[in-house]
């Protein structure tokens, strides 16, 4: 790298964490994309945030992701979702999801960043109520998903918002989520958490792509949320559980990354 150079940087702060017990997803974390940053050759501070740790006593709010940061941009870790009961979910890069009963989604609080363009969405609030369905968590392309039904059966929790595609950076997470040979998904939202007593009857939401954890159900009806994918910034999913289990968990945020592409020589 010479004297003066120019650079381009993607930032993606940590995932927030899904909560527990009829809960939405985790939000995704911030994305700060600056495609022409002039940077001086010397020793820079990069700082990569971690994912929101997951929880598992009955009824839980989630946790925040963590910011990244390089050359004073800084993505802001997604969102916690609400545990149950009417709760709202945490701000962040990206909100988290909305949980039961009546539970309200996380805006995101992604601040501008000069010269970059910067992503982040809302989590979901559901518009039926009620405790049996769960939002998903923003991501750095859309809004948390909602409930498809507003019936107890035959319904499926919110997906996590879909995360954006950047293509000269390769996609850090989970292969499946890449769509060419080159470039990748980054911050998917985490999906909303099943309703625990229809295991037949319906189903929690799918992650957002770029990382975004996707809800599980086990063969008691109890299942834990799925992790946000490392290195993606990806939310984690809700538990299927009620508000009073706690044999489960809820999906931990994916950690954040810093890359930086420049021509060599």
């Amino acid at each position: 790298m010479g004297d003066d150079t120019t650079v381009e940087v993607l930032i993606v702060a940590g995932g927030g964490s899904g909560g527990m017990g009829y809960a939405g997803g985790g939000g995704a974390g911030g994305v700060v994309h600056h495609t022409s940053k002039v940077v001086t050759a010397t020793t820079y501070t990069i700082v990569v945030g971690g994912g929101g740790t997951a929880v598992s006593a009955a009824g839980v709010d989630g946790n925040v992701g963590q910011d990244s940061s390089f050359f004073g941009m800084v993505a802001k870790g997604g969102g916690y979702a609400a545990g149950y009961n009417s709760r709202a979910s945490g701000n962040g890069g990206s909100g988290g999801g909305g949980g039961g009963g009546n539970g309200t989604a996380g805006s995101s609080i992604q601040g501008a960043v000069s010269g970059a363009t910067v992503y982040g969405n809302n989590g979901g609030t559901d518009s039926y109520g009620g405790s049996w369905w769960h939002s998903g968590g923003g991501g750095a392309s859309a809004v948390g998903g909602i409930s498809d039904n507003s019936s107890e059966a035959g319904g499926k929790s919110g997906n996590g918002g879909a995360g954006a595609y950047f293509a000269n950076f390769t996609h850090a997470g989970t292969a499946s989520d890449n769509t060419g040979t080159t470039g990748g998904y980054f911050a998917g939202g985490g999906a909303g958490g099943a309703e625990n007593w229809e295991a037949s009857n319906n189903a929690g939401g799918l992650g957002g792509v770029g990382g975004g954890g996707t809800n599980y159900r086990g063969s008691s009806n109890f299942g834990s949320g799925g992790n946000g994918a490392d290195n993606t910034g990806g939310g984690g999913s809700g538990s299927t559980a009620s508000n009073t289990v706690s044999s489960v968990s809820s999906g931990a945020g994916g950690s954040g990354i810093v890359m930086i592409r420049y021509k060599f020589q």
